[in-house]
Order: structure tokens, then C-alpha cells, then sequence
């Protein structure tokens, strides 16, 4: 073979003057090694000064690939070894067809028709707004009287639900979902109407902000107020993926079909796991801990809670895919909206201020938009205003939480209140690795104690 290593050594007869030599044929190349340079390689220092790979001091960038494996592998021999456990001890719970089953009793019980009810407000609401801009805009009503209008109608759509929800029974999951629709459509409404209101400014001021000329990806002409102000443009506000109202949305070429219903598939699938998830694993999890619960038992609640924070956030990351990626996706690609920046990379936050940052992109964009940069405008400090940010989103969480169960603990809006002192520490103590592990320890363990609090309050309170 033209390339076999092929080794023949060759002595020569001891000599003073002849060295001990080995040939070596590598191919069509031939290399002698005499003795005293094979000496002087096996001679060659192999010691320097260094620090040991996990040391602090040591400079070189760490691979940490194997690590990451092992840390895969780890994990899926534990929820393999917690399945079984869980399927030993309580059985086969999931039920496939429940949740279709509950549907459809939802729909013909009348213990549920305030929820049903409620979804006939979505559409009045729309109306009133969109008709009270029109009247602005040809300055049929004043300024002051479309503030008050506007005031009463934003305060209705939060506070009739809420009212209703609290005051009659109920289910807390319909209830939640009427109460989180009704949340969205506050928050585009808001921005719809403030748009409209600066542009009714810039209008005062002479100035268009939006020229009559061609959109260059799907060239069509651009919108101006207030020809904005009809049924269609608002209606395609409320069903695209955003909470921030633009006149002329970025717009893609075409609906790409397959892309659409595989993303739908993916949804419903990832939806059907999540529920295969908390009848499994999360409702017997918080079954188990009623007795701890009642009895103050604190040794059995601390080993209640990291049991529960497992499969809380497993649900809780297919919640963040599913919702976040599959289904806005999926509307985007319906509505065309060509924006689907959702999220950001929040899994690598190094404080608990990136995390919210970059978790919800929809949502950040409006606080920044509507209430950050409006409180900086009118002189508040930056810290001042992060606070209000916080103190707004700690609102809705607790109005998502307390409405549906009807009762009001308070412990969802404290644990977001938190977020900020916590947020604070971070960012002066921990750096870098540590932050991430601080961002992900207080996501893991912290959403189940919320959820114990509410489970114990919920049934013995």
C-alpha cells in the first residue's frame, strides 16, 4: 500500500563513532532519528507554571459542552426516575378528552353563562372607542369630554368583569381567561387611543408624521389620520401579536400556509401535554401538600415546594414556547404582521431587570412606550418610573390571580413588588453566571411558593 506505515529497524555494529539510528517510512518519505535527538525530545521540560482548569486565577476559557451533557443526561434519568415514581404512586390520571369535555359542559351550564356574557363586551367596547375618535377627530366633542368618555369606558372594561367574576359563581379557569382577553384589550386600547391623540398633536403643530407614499415590501400606500379611524384598521389591531398601535403596521408579502398550521399543530399539541402535566403530576403534587399545609409542617412544605417546582416549570416553559412562539406566530402569519421579535434570549439574563426585559417583548414595549418614557417626559426620576412599572404589572397579576378565585391575598402582587428590591440586589452583588443562576433560581422556586399560597388560602381560609 502506497500509504502503510511500514517500520524496519536497522543495527549497525557497535561503533564509537556510529550512533544507533531507526529509520522510519511513512509513505514515499523517509525521517532518521538518531539516539541523541530522540534523547533530547524525551528530555524536553513538561512541567511550566499554571493554575489547575477550575481554579479562579486560571485564564483559560472553559468549554463547558461535556458539562452541559452530562447536566441533559442527569436531568432526564430524574424526571424518568420521578415519572415512574409519580405513575407508582398515583396511577394513570390523565384523562385525554377531559379538557374537550369540559368545554362543552362549560358552554351548556348555566352556572358558567356570566363568563359567557361577558364575551358580548368585547365588541361594544371596540365600538365605543373607535366612534369617540372619530368625534375628535372631526372635533365634534372636545378634547375634554372625549378624556371623560375614554376615562369611564377604560375604567368599565377592568371593572365590570371584575365586578361580575367576584360577586356570582363561577369557574376560575373560564373566569381567568375572560379577565386576561379583557387585560389585552385595555392595553391596546390605550395605545390606539394615545396614538390617535399625538397625531392629533402633530396634526396642531403642522407637521404629518406619516407621509403618503408606498410601503417597499408589499407596496401598498401607507395609512394618515384620521382615514385610520374605521372598523377594519381597529379590528386588525386587536387580533395582531402586539399591544402597540401603529398606523401602518410592517406587513409581509404573503400568508406562508404550511408555516401557519404547523405552528397551530405545534400549539395544540404543546397544549394537550400541558394539561397531560397538571393532571399527572401538579394536581396530586398540591393534593399531597394540603396536610403540610394545614399543619404548618415546615420541613414537609420546603419538600413540598421543590417537588412542585419541577413540573410547575416545565408547565410553565411549554407555556412560554407555546404561547410565545407557536401561537403569536401563528397570528402574525395570519394577520401578515411582520414583526415577530416576541421574546429575546431571557434565558441568558444576568439580572431579574434583563429577564422582564427580554421575556415578554409585547409587553415591555408597551410599558416603555405608555408609561415609562411619558413618566420621564414629565420629570420623574428613572427609578421612580422602573417602580411604577413594576407597581402596574404587580396589578395585573394579582387582578388574574384574586378575581378568578374570588378572594384577594395580595401574594402574586407582593411577589412581583419583590422582583425590584430583588432586582436591585442582583445587579450589585451578582455578576455575570451568578446573576443567570439568581434569575433562574427565583423563576424555579419562587412561582410554586406563590401557588402554594394561593392553594392554602384558597381551601382553608
Amino acid at each position: 500500500m502506497s500509504r502503510e506505515i511500514t517500520q524496519t529497524l536497522t543495527m549497525q555494529e557497535p561503533s564509537h563513532t556510529a550512533p544507533v539510528s531507526k529509520e522510519y517510512t511513512v509513505g514515499n518519505k523517509r525521517k532518521m532519528f538518531t539516539r541523541q535527538e530522540s534523547l533530547v525530545k524525551l528530555l524536553k521540560p513538561c512541567h511550566s507554571v499554571a493554575d489547575s482548569l477550575l481554579s479562579a486565577q486560571n485564564k483559560f476559557e472553559m468549554n463547558y459542552r461535556g458539562i452541559v451533557t452530562w447536566v441533559i443526561i442527569i436531568l432526564f434519568c430524574s424526571n424518568v426516575k420521578n415519572a415512574f415514581s409519580n405513575i407508582s404512586k398515583y396511577g394513570i390520571r390523565v384523562r385525554p378528552l377531559g379538557v374537550y369535555t369540559w368545554c362543552v359542559e362549560f358552554f351548556m351550564d348555566p352556572y358558567n353563562w356570566p363568563c359567557i356574557c361577558l364575551l358580548l363586551g368585547y365588541p361594544i367596547v371596540v365600538t365605543v372607542i373607535l366612534q369617540v375618535e372619530k368625534l375628535l377627530s372631526q372635533k365634534r366633542i372636545s378634547p375634554n369630554l372625549g378624556v371623560i368618555i375614554h376615562s369611564i369606558t377604560f375604567s368599565a372594561i377592568l371593572g365590570v368583569p371584575a365586578g361580575v367574576l367576584f360577586s356570582v359563581q363561577h369557574s376560575p379557569i373560564a373566569a381567568f381567561f375572560i379577565l386576561l382577553g379583557y387585560s389585552i384589550l385595555w392595553l391596546k386600547m390605550i395605545s390606539y387611543v394615545e396614538v390617535n391623540h399625538w397625531e392629533r398633536e402633530m396634526i396642531k403643530g403642522n407637521y404629518n408624521s406619516t407621509k403618503t407614499m408606498k410601503n417597499e415590501s408589499t407596496k401598498e400606500t401607507l395609512v394618515t389620520y384620521p382615514n385610520n379611524l374605521n372598523y377594519r384598521d381597529i379590528i386588525y389591531f386587536v387580533f395582531v401579536p402586539t399591544l402597540c398601535y401603529e398606523l401602518n403596521f410592517p406587513r409581509t408579502e404573503k400568508i406562508r400556509i404550511g408555516f401557519m398550521f404547523r405552528r397551530l399543530a405545534e400549539f395544540i399539541l404543546l397544549f394537550q401535554l400541558l394539561i397531560f402535566l397538571v393532571q399527572q403530576w401538579v394536581i396530586p403534587g398540591i393534593e399531597s401538600s394540603m396536610k403540610p399545609l394545614r399543619d404548618m409542617e415546615l420541613h414537609r412544605l420546603v419538600e413540598r415546594l421543590f417537588s412542585l417546582a419541577i413540573p410547575n416549570h416545565f408547565i410553565w416553559l411549554i407555556m412560554f414556547y407555546g404561547y410565545f412562539h407557536c401561537f403569536f406566530n401563528f397570528l402574525g402569519e395570519a394577520t401578515r404582521f411582520g414583526d415577530r421579535r416576541f421574546y429575546r434570549d431571557w434565558w441568558n439574563a444576568q439580572t431579574i431587570r434583563e429577564f422582564w426585559t427580554h421575556w415578554n417583548v409585547p409587553t415591555h414595549r408597551w410599558l416603555v412606550r405608555h408609561v415609562y418614557k411619558p413618566m420621564l417626559s414629565q420629570g420623574y426620576s428613572k427609578r421612580t418610573s422602573f417602580f411604577f412599572v413594576f407597581l402596574l404589572s404587580s396589578f395585573f397579576h394579582e387582578y388574574l390571580v384574586s378575581i378568578p378565585l374570588r378572594m384577594l391575598r395580595l401574594w402574586a402582587f407582593i411577589g412581583m413588588l419583590i422582583q425590584v428590591p430583588f432586582s436591585l440586589i442582583t445587579e450589585m452583588f451578582f455578576k455575570g453566571d451568578y446573576g443567570n443562576g439568581a434569575m433562574w433560581f427565583s423563576i424555579i422556586v419562587g412561582q410554586p411558593a406563590i401557588i402554594l399560597m394561593y392553594v392554602h388560602d384558597y381551601f382553608y381560609l
